[in-house]
């Protein structure tokens, strides 16, 4: 569902599954190939998908999509037709040739529903391939899509802090893995096998990764270590404040990431107070059960304040 907000079209906070932090056994790798990384602009242009028993590959679904047809003439008035640009093409490997042939996504999601069944998803950012299956689900449906979810690109963050990136090739890299990527089944198999040797990895070195250390920290304090601070991006001048345990980073290190955008941030919910981001189990359509923090945030917008209420896959989404 979508609600326009400050006169901007937006997704209202999806009622998705719960993120898990145990290694799963049986469960699906999922991982889509787009036009782009919002589900509100962007389509699916390939689909994989892995199902998995007992750590064992037992099947597999892949297929291209074809998304919408875009039309312009060029300089001698020839009609142009495409469905990816350049550099879509480049990154991914699929081509505009590839796409004419391939069925439209509702053509094929009943089977991909079917496929994944009540599966936990695996992926690495799996909010990312979840948001794009969940809205169209909403959309077309009228039903959510709420599997739960094991995300490989927060275990490792929490497994490997010192590692510098967590992209999946810098996962293949560590592991010494050979990855070729961004087709969607190619993806899923490195997912697959990166998963594993992350596991065989906490366990060698008993790592606790279930868990995120208690925080206790001033956040009005963190300083910029960033010189040259982009005055264009979303977070410059906002006043931030944070709720709930994040699962990607600890309170601090998301506070550190506003503040090097140009953000301050701060304890609690005020009336200067721009953002506030929930952690991924704060939200809750029962009242009582709402913190004290959205309780007040909510009552400012309804008092007229400027203030956004973002979960934490859409903070995810605006900090890239």
């Amino acid at each position: 569902m979508f609600i326009i907000e400050s006169g901007m079209l937006k997704h209202a906070i999806r009622n998705k599954g719960k993120s898990l932090n145990e290694f799963p056994t049986d469960f699906c790798v999922l991982d889509l190939e787009t036009t782009g990384l919002n589900p509100l602009f962007d389509e699916i242009i390939e689909i994989g998908i892995l199902k998995i028993k007992n750590n064992r590959i037992i099947d597999s679904f892949e297929s291209l999509i074809q998304p919408k047809e875009y039309n312009y003439s060029d300089d001698d008035g020839n009609r142009i037709s495409y469905y990816i640009d350049d550099f879509i093409e480049e990154l991914t490997g699929i081509t505009n040739e590839m796409l004419k042939t391939a069925p439209k996504l509702e053509e094929v999601f009943d089977h991909v529903i079917e496929f994944i069944g009540e599966n936990i998803i695996v992926g690495h950012n799996v909010n990312f391939d979840i948001n794009f299956i969940y809205d169209f689900y909403e959309q077309n449906y009228e039903k959510e899509f709420n599997n739960d979810y094991w995300d490989l690109l927060k275990l490792s963050r929490r497994i490997l802090k010192n590692l510098e990136h967590h992209r999946l090739k810098d996962l293949a890299e560590y592991f010494n893995y050979n990855y070729e990527g961004h087709r969607a089944v190619n993806d899923c198999k490195t997912t697959l096998k990166i998963m594993n040797l992350l596991k065989e990895y906490a366990e060698k070195n008993n790592i606790n990764y279930l868990t995120l250390p208690s925080e206790d920290v001033d956040l009005r304090k963190i300083k910029s270590t960033e010189d040259d601070i982009d005055p264009e991006n979303y977070f410059y001048n906002k006043n931030i404040c944070f709720t709930g345990k994040l699962e990607h980073f600890t309170r601090k290190e998301a506070a550190q990431i506003c503040v090097n955008l140009g953000a301050s941030c701060e304890n609690s919910v005020t009336k200067k107070t721009n953002i506030l981001v929930l952690g991924s189990f704060d939200y809750n359509a029962t009242v009582k059960d709402k913190s004290i923090k959205l309780k007040k945030a909510e009552k400012l917008i309804l008092d007229g304040q400027d203030l956004q209420i973002m979960d934490e896959s859409l903070f995810l989404d605006t900090i890239k």
